[in-house]
């Protein structure tokens, strides 16, 4: 579709103000967070830190005593016997070690600068493989990349890793796709479907994937072959029980746990689901391969079932579906409506935005972007979706309960034990799921994935082809 020149000019001043507007939203949330910048990363580098040492970067101790130094105002430290893990394998770990010999200031900046290179590389990857224009995919991750980026999350480079692997494999190249993919295992249960899917479907990347597991199975027994056995039968088993009732985690396993059932019982369910899930994956991503998609579903669509429900997804990995639902709305056009709605619902982080409450106006602006960008819907229409969502996210805000400062938590814990004790007596203390409205603000991004991933195994089942 072409606007006429009169509704281009207003285009261009409606996504002026949007942006100013999510501008302002994101100086606000990066104001919110000083003092509290890059928790997750403090908690990979002093974990790199520790292995390099040859220390155990899995229990209460040493972990605690690195994250607790003192360090920039800027950044988090660790307070009240609270550590926050890194459950991440060792030939993961293996990739902050050379960070952990710059003081954690360096280090901070130097990993910020490699996050944000990731981004650059997902829009330009999005631009190239769908074509949309810059507008939407901006709007479609500026969120991610906010809160990845204030949390100095690994997340974003294993969904860079994989949209590279996506765009080599539309390419042509898959023996480079299959390297990527193989890096983008520093977060596993994101990329090992995708690995899967591409060793199945691109018989050219076998080699590489097989070379760059032997790569990373070397990195891993250089820290010895009982860290690993320590890491998967104790690190991560109490990693998973740990984080079973946080409040922002995505999983089955968290609505099992809020609908009463035991931890235990809860942690299963969600690895059984991750299992069929990524398994579905696989088999949706083969599918479209054989009905003449773009070759990039072999990498994007596993990826988003692989983070639909599995025992342990946070916002910052559900975003990784965000590309396969624009590359299914380039393929299928016919459910327009429908796939930019879950675009939306992907793209924003409807548990923190109402919480938060200074992100409401940059949320509605982002809805507005991209349904103007993607959908083109008469000025009226795109009146309507952005005074509604800023109203309904204002409403729930103020249904909140808004209460001041809790005490100090601290926890009591052995130095012996898993670090992930202190930080699940934490989840359960001061930020668990329960059942009220933070738990149904959880809805709008399930419905997402469910679209996102139900248009993808409709896509791979139907007789037509797709839309050039």
């Amino acid at each position: 579709m072409t606007k006429p020149v009169a509704s281009q000019a207003l285009s261009s001043l409606v996504l002026a103000l949007t942006l100013l507007v999510v501008g302002s939203s994101l100086w606000g949330f990066w104001r919110f967070q000083q003092g509290q910048l890059l928790s997750d990363f403090g908690a990979f580098y002093c974990a790199g830190r520790l292995a390099g040492q040859g220390l155990d970067p899995y229990r209460q101790e040493p972990m605690y005593s690195c994250e607790s130094e003192p360090a920039s105002p800027l950044l988090a430290r660790a307070t009240g016997h609270v550590t926050d893990p890194a459950p991440l394998p060792p030939y993961a770990l293996a990739l902050f070690v050379p960070l952990s010999r710059l003081p954690l200031e360096q280090a901070a900046l130097l990993w910020t600068t490699l996050l944000a290179a990731a981004w650059t590389a997902i829009a330009f990857v999005l631009r190239a493989l769908t074509g949309y224009r810059w507008g939407a995919l901006l709007a479609a991750i500026a969120f991610a990349a906010m809160m990845s980026l204030s949390l100095g999350q690994i997340a974003p480079l294993a969904i860079a890793l994989i949209c590279i692997a996506a765009l080599l494999l539309e390419r042509g190249r898959a023996p480079w796709a299959g390297i990527a993919c193989a890096a983008a295992t520093v977060e596993p249960h994101v990329a090992l479907p995708v690995c899967a899917a591409i060793f199945i479907a691109a018989p050219r990347s076998r080699f590489s994937i097989i070379g760059g597991g032997l790569v990373l199975l070397a990195l891993t027994m250089l820290f010895g072959f009982d860290r690993n056995v320590e890491y998967l039968r104790g690190a991560l088993p109490a990693h998973a029980l740990s984080d079973v009732a946080d409040v922002g985690q995505y999983s089955l396993t968290v609505l099992v746990h809020a609908m009463g059932f035991p931890d235990a019982l809860a942690e299963r369910a969600g690895s059984i689901w991750y299992a069929i899930a990524a398994i579905a994956g696989i088999a949706t991503a083969c599918a479209l391969k054989r009905r003449g998609y773009s070759a990039a579903a072999i990498a994007l669509v596993p990826m988003a079932f692989a983070v639909f429900g599995g025992p342990y997804v946070h916002w910052n990995q559900v975003v990784g579906a965000i590309p396969a639902a624009l590359l299914m709305l380039r393929a299928q056009p016919r459910a327009a409506a429908l796939q930019v709605a879950a675009i939306v619902g992907l793209a924003i982080p409807w548990l923190y935005v109402v919480g938060w409450g200074f992100l409401i106006p940059g949320a509605a602006a982002i809805a507005g972007i991209l349904a103007w960008q993607l959908l083109e819907p008469p000025l009226c229409n795109e009146a309507v979706v952005v005074a509604a969502t800023f109203c309904a996210l204002l409403f729930v805000n103020h249904a909140l309960a808004h209460t001041g400062p809790a005490p100090p938590f601290v926890a009591n814990v052995p130095r012996d034990a898993w670090a992930d004790l202190s930080w699940g007596a934490y989840v359960r203390s001061r930020i668990p799921i329960g059942t009220g409205i933070y738990l149904w603000l959880h809805l709008p991004t399930w419905a997402a994935l469910a679209a996102t991933i139900g248009v993808a195994v409709r896509a791979a089942t139907r007789r037509s082809a797709p839309t050039p």
